[in-house]
């Protein structure tokens, strides 16, 4: 039993090490990369990034308070 066992062990490695390297080969034989697969935009800093969720925060709480309407407004604003 323990014999069967090693051989499918075995037999699972290799196909597993065969596909994974059919997959590489494929995947190095396709068109080589555009300019725009490849561009890294500037990484904002921590404070433009805060500054950014701040004021995206309050455009989205005045979006969705003028959505919901004169007669629900003060009561969204008191929950606030």
């Amino acid at each position: 039993m323990l014999k069967i066992l090693k051989r499918w062990a075995v037999l699972l490695a290799i196909s597993a090490i065969t596909l994974l390297a059919i997959r590489a080969y494929d995947s190095q034989r396709g068109q080589p990369l555009e300019p725009w697969h490849t561009y890294v935009p500037h990484e904002l800093s921590v404070k433009a990034t805060l500054k950014i969720a701040v004021d995206g925060n309050a455009v989205f709480r005045v979006q969705l308070l003028s959505d919901l309407g004169p007669h629900t407004l003060e009561d969204c604003i008191l929950s606030l």
